[in-house]
């Protein structure tokens, strides 16, 4: 396998040549000119993946050094973080998010009160999935507005290896609310395949 990137073909160049220079130079940017060693031919904005270091490596602006961009253990289900937002108001009282996959865990569960709710009792407002919906977080007080700290539910910060659906609703004490808006926020990430 080729690391270094050695087109364009020259016009003096025989067929086997030019062939093997483009399959080599189209092998380098398919394996991200994975190497033990740095590219001796380099260019801004390239990847390397440094097999010595173990780290994938993009060259910097000046072409004059490299940056480094994530492990490469990592890109086999541990780097790709995602996240799912939604609102709960005071007239659309749940908020249901595409599902999860089998295979993630959840990290963090955020919700920030942007409008208060004001039921003439408590104002509540809980996280999780269908089957459990106060899984990600129990029930918080939303009678003010800012930036909730919430109390974990039992599958924050835990591996599920089924598929999850995320939701968060808002439930009032007494009569119905006029007034109430807030955003609620799940990140959750892949993690390697379950061992048998």
């Amino acid at each position: 396998m080729s690391q270094d990137w050695n087109a364009p073909v020259a016009q003096s160049d025989s067929l086997a040549t030019a062939r093997t220079t483009v399959n080599d130079a189209l092998e380098a940017l398919r394996t991200l000119h994975s190497g033990t060693t740095a590219p001796t031919s380099t260019v801004a904005y390239m990847l390397w993946a440094d097999t010595t270091d173990g780290i994938l490596k993009i060259r910097n602006a000046a072409d004059d050094g490299w940056v480094h961009v994530l492990p490469l253990t990592e890109l086999d289900g541990g780097a790709q973080v995602h996240q799912q937002a939604g609102w709960i108001t005071h007239s659309s009282t749940m908020w249901t998010g595409e599902e999860i996959p089998a295979g993630y865990i959840l990290l963090e569960a955020h919700m920030h009160v942007v409008e208060e709710f004001d039921s003439d009792g408590t104002n509540l407002a809980r996280g999780g999935h269908a089957g459990d919906d106060d899984a990600f977080f129990t029930d918080e007080d939303v009678s003010t507005t800012g930036v909730k700290t919430l109390t974990s539910g039992a599958e924050l910060k835990n591996y599920s290896g089924t598929a999850r659906t995320p939701q968060a609703k808002y439930t009032p004490g007494g009569s119905a609310a006029t007034t109430g808006k807030a955003l609620v926020v799940y990140t959750y990430a892949p993690v390697p395949t379950e061992p048998a």
